[in-house]
């Protein structure tokens, strides 16, 4: 019996813990069985196994602690108040829908096993793609993105960036060219006479207003 009571009392000791500080991200964790007390902590071992995470519609305001989700491959996190989100450290994420919040800053910097993106509505007014190489649809609309860079992303497919203030959009690739499968870029309601830079695609369709959009290489 001292042994066992003891063998518990070194794990409770020598446990590391991830903090958790937005209650109501704690609940959802809880409510999928990872956690069991709502104290503003979770046990890292628990979550560092989890490769789906779907907390839409939660009412979260803060994601703090999702870094330690190092096996993360599926983040669902749309219609909840997050104001910004730094997935940067979650290397293994290849889905990631985070629209309809409130977020002014996304962090998807070192995600290059990332396939998915899914931005829309909110107010992001810049997006950095430049190590996203496996990136094949990207849903950006409404936002405030103005300019977006996109020469990095040479698997991109479907791109829908409606609905932003976009003045300029890069879809160059100089070295080795995007995709032959992409198929729609969606630029409707922007800045008039938006540039698109972008080498010749075939059988790419281009969505947008009738001359608001001009196309150069």
């Amino acid at each position: 019996m001292k042994k066992i009571v003891f063998l518990l009392f070194y794990s409770s000791v020598f446990a590391q813990y991830t903090t958790i500080p937005d209650r109501n991200f704690e609940r959802k964790l809880i409510e999928i069985g990872v956690d069991n007390v709502l104290d503003g902590k979770v046990q890292t071992d628990s979550i560092s196994t989890l490769t789906v995470l779907n907390i839409s519609g939660s009412n979260i305001k803060d994601l703090t602690g999702i870094s330690d989700f190092k096996n993360l491959k599926k983040l669902i996190c749309f219609n909840n108040q997050l104001t910004s989100l730094d997935i940067s450290q979650n290397s293994q994420l290849t889905i990631v829908d985070c629209s309809t919040n409130k977020i002014s800053i996304l962090k998807a910097t070192e995600n290059r096993a990332l396939v998915e993106l899914d931005c829309s509505g909110n107010t992001i007014s810049r997006l950095e793609l430049f190590k996203n190489p496996n990136l094949e649809k990207l849903d950006c609309s409404g936002n405030k993105l103005i300019y977006l860079d996109l020469k990095s992303c040479r698997r991109l497919r479907d791109m829908n960036a409606s609905y932003n203030l976009l003045r300029d959009v890069d879809l160059r690739n100089k070295n080795s060219g995007f995709t032959s499968d992409m198929g729609i870029v969606d630029l409707r309601i922007n800045k008039k006479g938006v540039i698109v830079r972008m080498d010749w695609i075939s059988g790419l369709t281009v969505m947008c207003d009738q001359d608001y959009v001009c196309l150069r290489n």
